[in-house]
């Protein structure tokens, strides 16, 4: 289990780092300021939340069969909370959410949730066809 983990965390650290430098890279040629909308502070937090979301579905895979897909509603709930609580009320403080604001934490929660439910399921799929054999 360590060992898929560690393999997990370590791409979702690149696929972080690419959608990063690209978003940057968008933010300067758009020539808009690159921290302004807590860009790096979205990318921790979605990073933070997905790697605590993957460890605890893998941890109780077997103890929560029937439940997972809840757990994985529930996680993107969290993660909607976060935004709420944590970025929410600085992107609002001038009563609007510019596309700037909001593409600075979506961008990362996609990112992040699309790579999280390919490699869920990925790894889902290979223990429930172990358990088969």
């Amino acid at each position: 289990m360590i060992n898929e983990v560690r393999r997990f965390v370590t791409v979702l650290i690149l696929i972080n780092l690419i959608c990063l430098f690209f978003h940057i890279g968008a933010l300067y040629t758009l020539n808009q300021p690159f921290f302004e909308a807590q860009l790096l502070d979205a990318y921790l937090v979605n990073f933070l939340l997905a790697i605590i979301l993957y460890f605890f579905m893998t941890k109780f895979r077997y103890k929560l069969e029937s439940s997972l897909g809840f757990v994985f509603m529930g996680g993107s709930g969290l993660k909607f909370a976060a935004f709420f609580i944590w970025f929410y009320p600085n992107y609002k403080a001038d009563d609007i959410i510019t596309k700037i604001e909001f593409s600075a934490f979506f961008i990362p929660y996609a990112a992040n949730l699309v790579f999280e439910t390919a490699y869920l399921l990925k790894t889902l799929n290979s223990s429930e066809n172990q358990s088969k054999k």
